[in-house]
């Protein structure tokens, strides 16, 4: 899978799911304090999907309108925790199809909420 992964997330995890065959690009490198609505514009532009633990970008899409971009990956799990984290990312990505939809993954838990039909215009 083609992802963005939030300036939050460590580069241990970016470098697990990295190994696991995704290819994954961290907005620090590329965008450094752009705003969630630029990075979701970029993840658009760029058919990624975006890699989170900010509930904004699903807020954006689901409320604000927004264009959604191939997925997001809302990780509820303690930041700190990131060799779970990362092990949990690479499950879930390789069992829960992923592409227009919220993936919600709160350590077991795993919900997914399809996108609205909303056009970038």
């Amino acid at each position: 899978m083609r992802l963005f992964a939030d300036e939050h997330l460590a580069r241990s995890i970016i470098l697990a799911l990295q190994s696991d065959g995704h290819d994954v690009v961290a907005i620090a490198d590329v965008a450094a304090g752009a705003s969630d609505a630029a990075n979701i514009d970029r993840a658009v532009s760029d058919r990624r999907g975006l890699l989170t633990f900010d509930s904004d970008y699903g807020d954006l899409i689901f409320h604000g309108g927004r264009a959604a971009p191939v997925s997001i990956i809302y990780v509820r799990m303690d930041p700190r925790d990131v060799g779970a984290i990362a092990s949990r990312l690479v499950a879930v990505l390789r069992l829960v199809p992923a592409e227009g939809r919220m993936i919600v993954v709160e350590g077991e838990r795993v919900r997914t909420r399809a996108f609205p039909d909303v056009r970038n215009t």
